[in-house]
C-alpha cells in the first residue's frame, strides 16, 4: 500500500515538474515574442523616418524646379516686353 502511496506522490511531484517547466517555457516563449515585436516595431519606425526624409528631398526637387520654372516665365515676359 504504502509503495502505490509513494509512487502516486512521486507521479504528483513529477507532473508538478513539467507543470513548472512547461510555464518557464511558455514564459520565454512570451519574452521572445515581445522582443520580436519591439523589433519590429523599431523597423516600422526607421522605415517611416526613410520615407519621411526621402519625401523631403523629393520636395525639395519639387521647388527647385518651379523656382527654375519660374525664373524661365519672367525671362520669357521680359523679352516679350511685358
Amino acid at each position: 500500500m504504502e509503495s502505490k502511496n509513494n509512487r502516486l506522490l512521486n507521479n504528483e511531484i513529477n507532473l508538478t515538474k513539467l507543470t513548472l517547466i512547461a510555464g518557464a517555457f511558455a514564459t520565454l516563449g512570451e519574452g521572445l515574442s515581445t522582443i520580436a515585436t519591439a523589433l519590429a516595431i523599431e523597423e516600422e519606425e526607421v522605415a517611416a523616418e526613410k520615407q519621411s526624409i526621402e519625401l523631403k528631398n523629393e520636395l525639395k526637387n519639387l521647388q527647385k524646379q518651379i523656382d527654375t520654372l519660374t525664373k524661365e516665365v519672367r525671362q520669357l515676359r521680359k523679352t516679350l516686353g511685358r
